[in-house]
């Protein structure tokens, strides 16, 4: 969410250097380093969060009883076949996530 929000504050900031410069006949002056080492920062912490979501979640995850699933896989079939059982777990999970995003970029572009 901060993310979104200080990147479109930058975006309209932008704008409106650009259009003060053209009025006045000066060069557009560049956006500062340490704004854009702010949007890196908050896009590094939202992609850190993102894989922790997925890689947390994953079609193979930890199983009833505490273990990794991945590790009791032995075989290539095996592998294939648990992910292909969890198929539908996997849509409603990627489906929540993207809701959760989409819920996320309403709040910062409408508000």
């Amino acid at each position: 969410m901060n993310y979104l929000t200080y990147l479109l504050k930058l975006e309209d900031k932008k704008r409106k250097l650009e259009a003060d410069a053209k009025l006045r006949n000066i060069p557009v002056p560049k956006i500062l380093k340490s704004e854009i080492d702010l949007v890196n920062e908050f896009a590094k912490r939202m992609s850190d969060n993102y894989g922790r979501l997925i890689f947390k979640y994953k079609s193979l995850g930890l199983g009833e009883d505490g273990v990794d699933v991945q590790e009791k896989c032995h075989s290539m079939l095996q592998f294939r076949t648990k992910i292909s059982l969890n198929r539908m777990t996997d849509l409603y999970f990627y489906e929540d996530v993207i809701k959760i995003y989409q819920k996320a970029c309403r709040k910062a572009f409408l508000d």
